[in-house]
This record gives structure tokens, C-alpha cells and sequence, in this order.
């Protein structure tokens, strides 16, 4: 199983936490049919901040940015603005249609990604992530013993500001990864600045009051998972 997202940071993780250790590679537990390690499991009585419940009863909203870009004076533009508004009051996420990027260029980036994980661990290594570091290939870092960890293997790439890019994670295999990548971080950073000034738009501010507030230099950045399926997974 294969997931990615683009997120905003607003704000670095702190130096305070230090880093203990790091779990095997997923893939490489999955593969020799291993069980997973007990660290991967959540026990029966844990809660986490913010516990929704059954995910499978959340209905995310679809939001189309053909409707926001209306006039807005239009019912069209109204009703749409009134579903975010509801949205972002509510559950806060939403999906979002009519971004200009097609069904084909979202699949060529899935399928990207997908060739990247199958490759050799070795040839994967070649852009793992530090020991006390939070970029590359790899799972993420253990802050505490007894932490639960996501059952998942991952590629962290820093998309934004320009001089925050380290290349030395961008996988050169396949050979058009970083081109692509380049491409569709810019496509998705033009869209986060659009959604901001709908987002100020909606509340009668300036159309650049919340990318103002921001700042032009946040930290971009992309993350995609492969979920291996285990026996008890």
C-alpha cells in the first residue's frame, strides 16, 4: 500500500527530543515473514490526543476550487465557500478536486514512487536517513523506549525553501524521479498559496493575510509510504 502527502511545517521539530534508536526496515521484516515486533502493536486501552473513533464513519469532504474561483456573488461560489467554511469548522480536512492536475499525472507520480520501494534495499540505502536525522529513505526515529511505531517504510524529501534542498536524498533511480518530483512539488505549492487566499477570502481578510502571516520561506515538505502487508496486518 502505497500513500503520499505534501504537508506545510510550520514549525521545526525541537532539538530537545533526542533521538534512541531506529526499528528495522519494514520491508525487510515483511519480506522474511517475520511477525511484527510487539513496538508495532497499539494495545487495547491506549488513547492517543484526538481520538476520532472509527475512521471508516468519517466522510471527508470533496471541495472543487472550479466553484471558488466563481464569482462571488454567484449561489455556485456561495454554497462551495459555506462547505469549506462547515468543513473547517468540523473535521478540518477536505479533498479537493478541479486543481488542474489529471487523473494520469497523479498516477504517474504514484507509480514513480512505487518503482523507488521496489527496489534493492541496498540501491534504497543509497538515500536512507541519518542516525540522528529525519530525511531520506527509511522509518522514523525512536524518541522513547516503548514508542509505538508506524508499521511502514518511508522517503522524506525536503521540497522547499530552495536552500534547505538536500539532493543527496532525491533518488536518482528511477532516473526521472527528481524532474518529476521538482514538478509536482511546485504544481502542489502553487496550490497550498491558492487555498490560503480562498481561506482569507472566506473570512473578509486581504487575499495574502494568511501567507503573510506564514511567511515565504515555510518549510515544504513531501513524505511517501509503502505499508508492506504483514500476516497480522
Amino acid at each position: 500500500i502505497y500513500t503520499h502527502t505534501l504537508q506545510l511545517k510550520l514549525l521545526q521539530i525541537p532539538n530537545i527530543m533526542s533521538i534512541v534508536g531506529a526499528p528495522k526496515r519494514i520491508q525487510e521484516i515483511s519480506a522474511e515473514g517475520e511477525e511484527p515486533p510487539p513496538e508495532f502493536f497499539v494495545k487495547k486501552d491506549t488513547i492517543f490526543a484526538g481520538n476520532l473513533g472509527s475512521v471508516s464513519s468519517i466522510q471527508i469532504p470533496i471541495i472543487d476550487l472550479n466553484l471558488l474561483s466563481l464569482n462571488p456573488n454567484s449561489e455556485a461560489y456561495k454554497d462551495e465557500i459555506s462547505k469549506l467554511l462547515d468543513t473547517l469548522s468540523s473535521c478540518g480536512v477536505f479533498q479537493v478536486i478541479g486543481h488542474g492536475m489529471s487523473s494520469s499525472y497523479l498516477e504517474e507520480i504514484r507509480n514513480l514512487i512505487k518503482k523507488f520501494f521496489c527496489l534493492s534495499i541496498e540501491e534504497k540505502q543509497k538515500y536512507g536517513r541519518v542516525a540522528d536525522g529525519y530525511e531520506g529513505y527509511g522509518n522514523d526515529p525512536i524518541f522513547v523506549e516503548g514508542q509505538v511505531l508506524d508499521w511502514c517504510d518511508r522517503l522524506l524529501l525536503t521540497a522547499y525553501p530552495q536552500d534547505q534542498i538536500n539532493l543527496h536524498f532525491w533518488p536518482q533511480n528511477p532516473p526521472n524521479f527528481r524532474n518529476v518530483f521538482e514538478e509536482y512539488c511546485n504544481k502542489v505549492i502553487i496550490l497550498t498559496r491558492t487555498l490560503l487566499k480562498i481561506f482569507a477570502r472566506s473570512q473578509n481578510l486581504e487575499d495574502d493575510a494568511f501567507s503573510k502571516e506564514i511567511g515565504e520561506r515555510t518549510l515544504v515538505q513531501a513524505r511517501f509510504n509503502l505499508y508492506p502487508r504483514g500476516r497480522l496486518v
